[in-house]
């Protein structure tokens, strides 16, 4: 039987499955992270990961945030720039966290928030950063759903939390993620509602290995990059 949770669910239910995440052990096997029976990051996403964390340095001198730390490939790249003026990270799971702050702790430019972005992002100032590089999602549904189910409601999900980080973005500040569908489109109408306009897409040729439940089997995963108005 599929699990399926709509992204209201979601948000209703976040205090349950934010503890239920803290909860859970942390397991990394494989070159895959695990946070209890949840597939978080796996070693071969390298490639995309190190592209996101470009996409961000390309806003020189800027303040980049990280949303969700995972085996830290994007972090590394970000926390040893010296492009940027500062570097923040919001990771949620206290293993995960501690691993960050052992790793990169002490870079000069470093803030660690310990805490669930849907929880710290809304106690930031407006327009405090130019680059969000987001990869964390509490579960929204069962590994066994279908790709269409997944797209539609990591949809809904995303439009639901943009307006959270255009608000904390710079006028034409860049928000990144990897669609894991590679079949998410968003109108115009539904980007301005969120203050986002600009959508660039990108595609990475990747190798997925079989049977990795979080993304779809083609040779790719989709770069999306929203620029804030």
């Amino acid at each position: 039987m599929v699990k399926k949770m709509s992204s209201l669910y979601y948000f209703k239910n976040f205090k349950k499955l934010a503890n239920d995440f803290r909860r859970s052990p942390v397991k990394i096997e494989n070159g895959a992270l695990w946070i209890g029976d949840s597939l978080q990051v796996s070693e071969w996403e390298k490639p995309f990961q190190k592209k996101l964390a470009q996409i961000c340095l390309n806003k020189k001198e800027g303040n980049i945030l990280e949303i969700g730390y995972g085996l830290g490939m994007a972090s590394n790249i970000l926390a040893a720039s010296n492009i940027i003026k500062s570097y923040s990270l919001i990771e949620a799971h206290p293993q995960i966290f501690s691993t960050a702050l052992n790793t990169i702790g002490e870079v000069a430019n470093f803030t660690g928030y310990y805490s669930f972005w849907e929880v710290v992002v809304t106690k930031m100032s407006p327009k405090c950063f130019d680059s969000i590089l987001f990869d964390a999602y509490l579960p929204l549904f069962d590994n066994k759903a279908d790709s269409e189910y997944k797209s539609s409601t990591i949809k809904k999900y995303l439009l639901e939390s943009l307006p959270h980080f255009s608000r904390i973005l710079s006028k034409e500040g860049i928000l990144v993620f990897v669609d894991v569908t590679n079949d998410i489109e968003f109108s115009a109408k539904e980007l301005l509602s969120t203050n986002f306009h600009k959508l660039k897409k990108k595609k990475v040729g990747v190798v997925i290995p079989d049977r990795c439940p979080n993304y779809c089997n083609d040779d790719y995963v989709t770069l999306i990059q929203l620029e804030a108005l």
